[in-house]
C-alpha cells in the first residue's frame, strides 16, 4: 500500500487514510536555524547558514501522535507555505 510513496509516486495523506489513520489535528513548526553539521553537507551550504527547521505531527481524535517528522530546508531555494483547514467538526472526516 506505501509503495507509491516510498517512490515519491503517492500521496502519504492518502495512503495514511486508506490504512484508517485520519488526521484530526497537526502541529507544523517552522524555524531558522545554523545548519547542522551534516545537513550542511547534505544541503550544500556552511554549518553557519540558516536554514528552516520543519517539524511536523499528526494525530488523531485520541490525540495519539501517528506521524511525525524533522526536515531542514534552504529557503534561498524552498519556499514554505502552511495552509490549514477543518473540513468537518468530526473526527472521522464523515
Amino acid at each position: 500500500m506505501g509503495k507509491p510513496v516510498l517512490e515519491g509516486e503517492g500521496s502519504l495523506n492518502a495512503t495514511l487514510r486508506q490504512a484508517g489513520y485520519h488526521i484530526y489535528r497537526a502541529r507544523r513548526e517552522v524555524a531558522a536555524v545554523l545548519a547542522p553539521t551534516d545537513v550542511g553537507k547534505y544541503l550544500q551550504v556552511s554549518k553557519s547558514f540558516p536554514v528552516l527547521l520543519i517539524r511536523s505531527s499528526s494525530r488523531d481524535a485520541t490525540g495519539t501522535v501517528f506521524d511525525y517528522y524533522e526536515s531542514h530546508a534552504r529557503n534561498d531555494v524552498v519556499t514554505i507555505s502552511v495552509d490549514a483547514e477543518a473540513l468537518t467538526d468530526s473526527p472521522d472526516g464523515a
